[in-house]
């Protein structure tokens, strides 16, 4: 069996690919999203999206002190699926695919906190989290 890995973009971000050799012989690939971690906490990077006055997701408020990490805590009390920075330190959440309807954007800052009318969307995932930790970019 083959097994090959490597980075691509894929709808704005960056994917790893894996390619494998199927039961039948034929190569096949699968795209597994980047993950980030701090301090412990893994985020599953989703990408950069374009947003606009009619909004893709809701906002549920600024986070001036660890945004990354405190928006992740309100949106998965909020029971929503993804979440995202947006502009430093906006803190928007939504389900589905909803941060996708404005398309991919390129305005997104390094460090990983979006930018204005751009949101760096995460996937929120269930980890029991210490509540301690921070997940500051840096």
């Amino acid at each position: 069996m083959k097994l090959v890995v490597w980075n691509v973009l894929v709808n704005s971000l960056v994917c790893f690919v894996l390619l494998f050799e199927n039961v039948s012989g034929n190569l096949e690939s699968i795209c597994k999203p980047p993950k980030v971690a701090y301090d412990g906490i893994i985020f599953e990077k989703l990408g950069c999206w374009e947003d606009r006055p009619t909004r893709a997701l809701k906002r549920l408020g600024d986070f001036i002190t660890n945004p990354l990490y405190n928006c992740y805590i309100k949106a998965r009390n909020e029971m929503y699926e993804i979440f995202s920075l947006q502009f430093g330190y906006e803190c928007w959440a939504g389900n589905g695919l909803s941060y996708q309807m404005f398309g991919i954007s390129n305005k997104c800052e390094i460090n990983g906190r979006g930018g204005s009318w751009a949101n760096e969307v995460y996937k929120v995932n269930n980890n029991t989290l210490d509540v301690n930790k921070t997940a500051e970019f840096r």
